[in-house]
């Protein structure tokens, strides 16, 4: 009788531990229900804990019996026979051994509490010293932290955890159909959306995942529709219709299930197709692009090949003038009149490399003007320059190869010593006229190089060049003022 042989306030101390476990192993009980739905794991665990309970409800009696006493002064011999029911949660241990329950992992009880009640035994009330209390209080301890881990188990799989029925009604509100089967085929959940679109499929009620696969074959045998393989998946074309069914197996409890998942991919599908044509149309359109930028590099290299033989032209054109103009002054002359002097500038003349207009950097217009003024007044040619006029880079570089020309052509074909040069800006146009005589008043012109290069030059910066043949032939370019 351990109750008379310790002290008061350690008996206080160890019922109040009994009765705390008592009580947490009751809530174990009663709050089981709420969170397991399997029967076998449900039971096991009410009863494990109701056996826990029941040992630990006779010793917390038989302990306020022996306070009680005491406190009276009256001393009861107390019967140590309900102690035996601690027996009774290692004998369901044993069984579980053998026929165990599908309990989940995380609300897995341990083995050892099952057999911690066997120190309440009354043979080991016998024990010597304080043995007893200490046994006593140690199984009464374990055990109310075993109620309580229990419980903060309960709570974490609260939290972890959804209960089937709330499971199911997600499944029925997704918009995609989902079937689940189990290893033998036979379909255990399924939503309304996997029963809907079955119907589009043609594909009526099934109950096994085989009858479904047999309907997609007879349907596709049929031409109703056309299933592609995929690479986690299948593609299904129903009319103007696609689906994607996708298969998978999983594995919960030990059991193995199968899932069928098909989806509506039309407006995807048909987004792909619309990206793919885009793709298609923009590799097209590269295509041409690339095209376009070739030509255009080479008209580029056609232009620049023009303007260097343009400027060859012009180049040789004036070079001859001045040539001719220096043999024909030396012309009556006789060949004594032809000094060494100038068979040399004759000959370094014409060897002269034409480089002026390929340089980076062109002389501004006035320079020009300013050495052709020079070169043909030694050569006896009288050239005027008057009126003034600002014109942009772009057209000062074109007036100056049209000028050089114009004078060339001016020596050479008309045998000019007087030519007009006049620059004008009426506020709308602003350009040069460049006039000389003629050895005749014939209108008849005949455009050669020279001239068809002039009007080339002239409108690609934008201008426009005319010309007319009389006693007096007059060439005239503008630029518009914008």
């Amino acid at each position: 009788m351990i109750w008379y042989t310790i002290p008061e306030a350690v008996s206080g101390i160890i019922f109040v531990g009994l009765l705390l476990t008592t009580a947490a192993q009751i809530i174990v009980v009663l709050e089981a229900g709420e969170l397991l739905r399997d029967r076998e794991a449900l039971r096991f665990i009410r009863l494990r804990y109701s056996l826990l309970a029941l040992v630990s409800a006779a010793l917390t009696l038989e302990a306020i019996t022996a306070i009680a006493s005491i406190e009276g002064g009256l001393y009861l011999e107390l019967r140590g026979l309900l102690r035996y029911t601690a027996i009774l949660p290692a004998l369901l241990c044993l069984y579980s051994l053998s026929r165990p329950a599908r309990v989940p992992p995380l609300l897995q009880p341990q083995i050892l509490s099952s057999f911690v009640p066997l120190f309440y035994l009354p043979p080991l009330a016998r024990l010597p010293g304080p043995l007893p209390a200490a046994l006593t209080a140690f199984a009464a301890a374990w055990l109310l932290c075993d109620a309580a881990g229990m419980l903060l188990a309960y709570r974490a799989y609260g939290r972890s955890e959804i209960s089937r029925d709330a499971l199911a009604q997600i499944i029925r509100r997704i918009d995609y159909g989902i079937c689940v089967a189990d290893r033998r085929g036979w379909i255990l959940e399924r939503n309304r959306a996997f029963m809907r679109k079955c119907l589009r499929l043609g594909i009526p009620r099934v109950e096994q995942i085989v009858e479904f696969d047999r309907a997609l074959e007879k349907l596709e045998e049929r031409g109703r529709l056309k299933k592609s393989e995929l690479e986690e998946g299948s593609s299904i074309r129903a009319g103007n219709s696609v689906f994607y069914l996708q298969r998978s197996i999983f594995r919960t409890g030990g059991k193995r299930f199968t899932q069928l998942s098909i989806s509506d991919v039309t407006e995807t599908s048909r987004t792909a197709a619309e990206l793919e044509q885009e793709n298609e149309r923009l590799a097209r359109s590269n295509s041409e692009l690339e095209a376009a930028i070739t030509f255009m590099q080479l008209e580029e290299t056609m232009r620049e090949r023009e303007r260097l033989c343009r400027s060859a032209h012009d180049h040789w054109s004036q070079q001859l003038a001045v040539a001719g103009l220096l043999i024909d002054s030396h012309a009556g002359k006789g060949y004594h009149g032809f000094s060494g002097d100038v068979l040399v500038d004759i000959t370094e003349l014409l060897e002269e490399p034409a480089g002026a207009e390929t340089a980076e950097i062109m002389p501004r217009l006035s320079e020009v003007l300013q050495g052709l003024e020079d070169m043909y007044r030694r050569l006896g040619i009288d050239i005027e320059i008057s009126g003034a006029a600002r014109f942009a880079p772009r057209e000062e570089e074109a007036l100056a190869a049209v000028i050089r020309e114009a004078l060339a052509n001016a020596v050479r074909h008309a045998y000019a010593r007087q030519i007009d040069i006049l620059f004008y800006d009426d506020g709308e146009t602003r350009g040069v006229e460049i006039q000389n005589e003629c050895l005749d008043d014939s209108p008849a012109v005949v455009k050669g190089r020279g001239l068809h290069d002039m009007e080339n030059r002239i409108r690609q910066t934008g201008g426009e060049m005319e010309f007319r043949k009389g006693a007096v032939f007059l060439l005239k370019a503008a630029f518009p003022i914008c």
